[in-house]
């Protein structure tokens, strides 16, 4: 309850957002970013939950999909387009330290992250720099319109032609798979000491 109680002074997420870093985003953009971070976080843990808790409830009988089906499907949909909003709005706070800031509309954490780099190659060695570098790689391999346009039908009927087994245990792994990007994205002092180290 303290985490997400915005009148408990000593909350987590409060202590953060008194960071003069987020203050420096706020004046900038408008909003405080954090705030976003924090929503979409709750989002992911809503959407994982519920993943977990359909499982046993889905019908695994070929072209003949139930109810819990098409929910499962929607929330790991949900999570991924939840984890790709996180890490862009990363990338939102990440741009404003780039010597040339990207237009807002064209800021992705895919774009911003090797950016950075160029920007400043000392990173190259930052264990930090190392770190984000590569949940911007995983984020790559999760293939978000690769699940949007091709999964979310397959699981309508489990799978057109053949490997129906296959594609379908793939489908039931998947909140383990976006349960390790959510321990990835949690709120960590990872991105806030890459930002120090650009200062």
């Amino acid at each position: 309850m303290a985490i997400d109680n915005p009148y408990y002074d000593d909350s987590y997420w409060i202590r953060l957002s008194r960071l003069s870093f987020f203050k420096k985003i706020e004046e900038e953009n408008g909003y405080h970013f954090l705030h976003e971070i924090q929503s979409l976080s709750n989002q992911i843990h809503f959407g994982l939950a519920t993943c977990f808790l359909l499982k046993d409830s889905m019908s695994s009988k070929y072209d003949n999909p139930n109810v819990y089906n098409h929910r499962y499907t929607f929330m790991i949909e949900s999570i991924i387009h939840g984890i790709y909003a996180y890490w862009n709005r990363v990338a939102l706070a990440l741009n404003t330290y780039l010597k040339k800031p990207k237009v807002k509309i064209a800021t992705y954490f895919k774009t911003v992250v090797p950016q950075l780099l160029i920007d400043y190659p000392t990173l190259e060695e930052n264990d930090n720099y190392k770190w984000i570098n590569n949940a911007n790689n995983a984020l790559e391999e999760l293939g978000r319109n690769e699940f949007a346009h091709n999964n979310s039908l397959i699981m309508q009927n489990f799978l057109p032609n053949t490997d129906k087994e296959v594609d379908f245990e793939y489908l039931l792994a998947m909140p383990r798979l976006l349960l390790s990007h959510n321990k990835s994205i949690q709120p960590s002092s990872t991105s806030i000491l890459l930002i120090q180290k650009l200062k």
